[in-house]
C-alpha cells in the first residue's frame, strides 16, 4: 500500500529531524525509526489504535520507538495518509482540506 505525507506532516518531520541533527545528532536514528513505523503501518495499518476523536473520528496512530512520537494516519482506500508526527505530550487538530 502507497504511503503519502500531506504538506503539513512533512513539514513536522523535518523539523523534528533538523532538532535532533542539531541537539544530539540522533536525526538518522530518529529518521530510521519513523520509516520503520511507516512500514508496520503499512503492514498491518488497521491493528494500531484510533486516535482521539478530537483529532479524527478515522484517524489511527503509531508510536516511534525510542522516541517520544507517534505518526497520526489515516487509512484511505488506496493509500495510507500520514496527517501528523507529533510529541507524545503535545496535542494537535488536524486543519488540512484533505483529512
Amino acid at each position: 500500500m502507497n504511503c503519502r505525507f500531506l504538506p503539513s506532516a512533512a513539514a513536522e518531520f523535518e523539523k523534528a529531524v533538523a532538532y535532533y541533527d542539531a541537539n544530539v545528532e540522533f536525526g538518522d536514528e530518529f529518521t530510521d525509526e519513523v520509516f520503520g513505523s511507516i512500514e508496520r503501518i503499512c503492514m498491518s495499518p488497521s491493528k494500531r489504535p484510533r486516535s482521539s476523536k478530537m483529532i479524527s473520528k478515522i484517524s489511527r496512530k503509531c508510536g516511534v520507538r525510542g522516541f517520544p512520537f507517534f505518526i497520526n494516519y489515516q487509512i484511505r482506500k488506496d493509500e495510507i495518509l500520514i496527517t501528523g508526527l507529533a510529541q507524545q505530550a503535545q496535542t494537535f487538530f488536524v486543519c488540512d482540506p484533505e483529512c
